[in-house]
């Protein structure tokens, strides 16, 4: 029981870890190039989660749309980050989305290889958030793994 307690620890380790080193492996190869674009639309999403029965949970997410001239073209985006920020609490997308204003001049980081894929924040800034995803999975699995082998028959 001992070995299939860890080797399941194990599996769940080594998937995120393997999962944080190949983010971290795309974002330092893609070639980012940076423009200047314009905010064309900002508005507050909300939609509606179910969680059981009666329970649902309003959801809200900045659902801001900016166009850019990348390669020649015009393109338009929709993703502020590379990370997807929903949250319950239409307050702090209401203070997000101060900054992302109709008509304000913004900063458009676009992969070179791919314009079409562009962010107004950096998405080289996730590589630390991987790092530590992958570090703490991995202090994770050995914490557990010492409970498992201390603990389990």
């Amino acid at each position: 029981m001992k070995i299939a307690c860890l080797l399941f620890v194990a599996l769940i380790v080594i998937v995120n870890v393997v999962a944080a080193i190949r983010q971290v492996w795309v974002l330092l190869r893609t070639k980012i190039d940076v423009c200047n674009g314009v905010i064309v639309s900002s508005l507050l999403g909300q939609e509606e989660e179910w969680h059981g029965g009666d329970n649902r949970l309003t959801i809200y997410r900045p659902l801001v749309e900016f166009e850019y001239e990348a390669a020649g073209r015009m393109m338009r985006s929709d993703r502020i980050s590379f990370a997807i920020v929903k949250t319950s609490k239409r307050s702090e997308v209401e203070k997000r989305l101060r900054f992302y204003q109709k008509g304000k001049s913004v900063k458009v980081f676009y992969n070179a290889d791919d314009p079409a894929e562009a962010y107004l924040k950096n998405p080289r800034n996730h590589i630390w958030t991987s790092v530590f995803w992958g570090l703490g999975m991995t202090v994770f699995g050995t914490a557990f793994g010492t409970m498992i082998w201390k603990v389990v028959p």
